[in-house]
């Protein structure tokens, strides 16, 4: 049980790092946020929160 988690949080921490890497490349391209997720293959859907 303790591996799983412990694997579990490794995999957020990736995922953390790889949107990170991801944010950081869209701000520094100079492209809007729309043009640069459609030009590297990232889905945009518009997400609303209650």
């Amino acid at each position: 049980m303790e591996k799983a988690a412990s694997l579990q949080r490794a995999n957020q921490q990736q995922r953390l790092v790889e949107w990170s890497r991801r944010v950081e490349a869209c701000r520094s391209s100079g492209l809007s946020v729309g043009q640069w997720c459609q030009e590297n293959g990232i889905a945009v859907t518009p997400q609303q929160y209650r």
